[in-house]
């Protein structure tokens, strides 16, 4: 059973699920920024999913080895700019880059998400625009302190033990994340 000192990574290829118990956000957090490691080190997308106590990876081919590689290469002083990094190739961050652009009255109701909208916004990310939308995100969404301590316990001070588990069929806990999480 997973605790706060007993992180447990399950793997039934191809998916991981890491039992982390970071709340909503702290998952969320987490889930990003593994996928976006993954997906830089792979060079596939990475699906996640992720909820209060665990995330869960959807692994394009067997990686599981580079999955444990990535959470364990993590630092703490990296995760906001990592965090920042990633989210700007999201659907999320040009939804809220959108929202913020409305506010401000640069875009009109009359555009319609798609293709030459983001287009349009592209100009405003390096922007006071793009700066907002981005600390709307981590203000409404992520728990970047939550994720930098169980990284320092993690990595640094080693007060979390790792163990990882081959199964053939995902564990109660994992089958319960895996039906009422969201997909990224």
């Amino acid at each position: 059973i997973p605790t706060h000192k007993h992180l447990i990574i399950e793997v039934f290829m191809p998916t991981v699920v890491i039992h982390c118990l970071l709340g909503s956000k702290g998952s969320e957090t987490l889930g990003i920024l593994l996928s976006g490691l993954l997906e830089m080190r792979l060079d596939a997308s990475i699906g996640y999913r992720s909820d209060p106590y665990c995330v869960v990876l959807l692994l394009p081919f067997p990686k599981t080895g580079l999955v444990i590689e990535c959470l364990r290469s993590l630092k703490p002083d990296a995760v906001r700019p990592l965090l920042e990094a990633f989210l700007r190739r999201t659907d999320l961050f040009y939804w809220h880059l959108r929202i913020v652009a409305k506010r401000m009255g640069i875009i009109t109701k009359k555009y319609k998400a798609g293709a030459p909208l983001r287009s349009l916004l592209n100009r405003y990310v390096d922007t006071i625009v793009g700066r907002e939308a981005m600390n709307e995100i981590f203000f409404e969404k992520l728990d970047v302190d939550a994720v930098k301590t169980f990284i320092h316990r993690l990595n640094v001070s080693n007060e979390i033990h790792l163990e990882k588990k081959y199964v053939s069929q995902p564990s109660p806990l994992a089958a319960a994340a895996l039906n009422a999480s969201r997909v990224y």
